[in-house]
């Protein structure tokens, strides 16, 4: 299991319209990665790492396709508190 940095900045990135817009609007594939260029150029940090903000939808494998394109690990959560992390028994 690889580790993150405490001070790591990880990004979600995703869309925010109604799913029919992606059926009227096909999208070019790379929006994403252009905005996780503009986070870098307008923040000069480097993201280390990618995760979904949502469990369904397009919006969960976004950040995933977007991690693919740029060459980042995708953190294993959501933002909806279900983690496939393993939660130590405190035995």
């Amino acid at each position: 299991m690889a580790e993150l940095a405490d001070d790591a900045l990880v990004v979600s990135l995703g869309g925010i319209r109604a799913p029919v817009i992606g059926v009227e609007r096909i999208e070019q594939g790379e929006e994403c990665l252009r905005a996780l260029r503009a986070i870098k150029e307008e923040t000069g940090s480097r993201v280390d790492a990618l995760i979904s903000s949502e469990i369904g939808g397009a919006n969960a494998m976004e950040p995933m396709l977007t991690a693919a394109q740029a060459g980042l690990p995708v953190v294993d959560g959501d933002g909806m508190g279900r983690s496939s992390t393993r939660i130590p028994d405190p035995r």
